[in-house]
């Protein structure tokens, strides 16, 4: 518990607010720079499944992860896999 509090005071939020908002950069990058499924991207950072990926990356994104993907230049899309 004084790791979590001390975290948080330093951080500003806390060690599983953290660990969100860092796994769903990662998936904003992966959506850019691949063309994994948003199933596959979710699995791949350990999500439980696709459902649970997509609500938390609206609680962070303020949008889908669909609707993320959608508004994404084309050109950014590259065919790493």
């Amino acid at each position: 518990d004084a790791f979590r509090r001390r975290f948080a005071r330093i951080i500003g939020l806390t060690p599983t607010q953290y660990r969100s908002r860092f796994l769903v950069e990662c998936a904003c990058r992966l959506m850019q720079e691949t063309h994994l499924s948003i199933k596959e991207i979710a699995f791949r950072l350990g999500f439980f499944d696709e459902f649970h990926f997509s609500r938390r990356f609206k609680q962070i994104v303020g949008r889908s992860p669909k609707e993320f993907r959608r508004t994404l230049p084309l050109n950014t899309k590259s065919n790493i896999k």
